[in-house]
């Protein structure tokens, strides 16, 4: 006999100002990390992993003071 199978149909909302703040700090604290460490070493694959480092430990931090940004709406199950 045939087992049917539930599709499940996963709704996220994620807010503008979520997507404007991520781009903000990837584009100017990435490329100020990165100047910065290219000033100080002379080396741009240091500035690199630098600007890399500092901004993904910086979106860390965040979200572990304010929490998640992204709300769960609800999932739909949907029969085949």
């Amino acid at each position: 006999m045939a087992r049917k199978t539930e599709k499940t149909f996963l709704i996220v909302v994620v807010e503008g100002t979520v997507i404007k703040r991520i781009m903000i700090l990837d584009i100017l604290v990435g490329s100020g990390i990165y100047y910065a460490l290219q000033w100080i070493c002379s080396s741009i694959i240091i500035s690199m992993l630098g600007s890399v480092v500092g901004t993904e430990g910086i979106k860390k931090v965040q979200k572990q003071v304010k929490g998640s940004d992204i709300k769960f709406v609800r999932t739909l199950k949907m029969a085949k």
